[in-house]
């Protein structure tokens, strides 16, 4: 067993809209979560693991998970999602 710490990451609520959609029409959510991704990239340390727990999507449409995919797609280090109440199981 190694006496390393393990550091981890936990972003939550992201409520990921499609087509560049505004959430209350002010939050550009899909460009917060690209800016936190690059900072998260870019931590030195860096995290053993990022935790992004629900709501990963606002409405939790198929565009949505799609949107969140390739943001996600980003993030150069081990991830792990948690569901949330908005987002379709």
């Amino acid at each position: 067993m190694s006496d390393q710490p393990v550091l981890i990451t936990q972003i939550s609520d992201l409520h990921i809209k499609a087509n560049g959609r505004l959430s209350y029409k002010k939050v550009d959510t899909q460009t917060a979560l690209l800016r936190a991704i690059d900072i998260l990239n870019a931590l030195r340390p860096q995290p053993d693991m990022v935790v992004i727990t629900g709501d990963l999507v606002d409405f939790g449409t198929v565009e949505e998970f799609q949107t969140l995919r390739l943001a996600l797609r980003r993030l150069q280090l081990p991830f792990r999602l948690m569901s949330g109440n908005r987002d379709d199981r």
